[in-house]
């Protein structure tokens, strides 16, 4: 579906290769204008995910920004997703930052917006707080199998990933098995806390949007939170 004068993206998404889905109808397009960012935001493409196995997936759609100034995505910031929640109260927003290939930094409203908890351990509160050279990362099913043998007293072990520095993770959970990120590109093995501060950005922004807000209502609370 394209709309004159805007470019729908259409996403290609490797990530999810091994599991039977299909990009639904677009859902929400938005114009937004906003002095948050340092570019002007054209285009917010809502995507629904459709199957992926997560409970109530109809009510998820991926959010994603353009810029009408530049051929890369500008990436939203912590001040705009505050004003996006504001805005639509009723619609859970999680945002998620994915820095390399296989890690991905996630809010810790994450797994409830999804509907997908972690098989085994989890974060916990304080994860979410400071910067330690050893970070707390939740696997994949697959990695848990694949480099420790799926024990389950592997939860809690530290990996050193840089001897000269000290610095590595710690595995504090598994996600079931089958669990697909939803990220377009990548695969994504190790999830990490999203640390807040004054220059983190998020990539990609999910949203849980209940019946009672229609794709019109979502459109008209983002793009006047965006403008003012």
């Amino acid at each position: 579906m394209r709309n004159r004068g805007m470019t729908v993206l259409h996403p290609i998404v490797k990530a999810l290769a091994r599991r039977p889905w299909y990009a639904a109808s677009i859902v929400v397009v938005m114009a937004i204008a906003t002095a948050l960012l340092t570019s002007v935001l054209a285009i917010v493409d809502g995507v629904l995910f459709k199957p992926l196995g997560y409970p109530g997936e109809r009510e998820l759609v991926a959010i994603k920004v353009s810029s009408s100034q530049s051929r890369s995505a500008p990436s939203v910031d912590q001040a705009v997703l505050s004003a996006w929640v504001q805005a639509a109260p009723q619609v859970a927003f999680t945002g998620f930052r994915h820095h390399s290939r296989t890690i991905a930094d996630i809010q810790p409203n994450f797994f409830e917006v999804m509907g997908v908890r972690p098989a085994l351990g989890g974060f916990a509160p304080e994860d979410f707080e400071g910067t330690p050279l050893i970070t707390p990362r939740i696997l994949s099913d697959e990695i848990f199998r694949s480099q420790f043998g799926a024990d389950p007293s592997a939860i809690g072990r530290v990996v050193i990933l840089d001897p000269t520095t000290g610095s590595g993770y710690r595995v504090a959970g598994v996600m079931p098995r089958g669990f697909v990120f939803p990220v377009d590109r990548f695969s994504i093995d190790h999830l990490a806390p999203f640390i807040n501060g004054p220059v983190r950005t998020f990539s990609q922004i999910i949203a849980r949007v209940p019946p009672s807000v229609t794709p019109r209502e979502l459109e008209a609370r983002v793009v006047a939170a965006g403008t003012t």
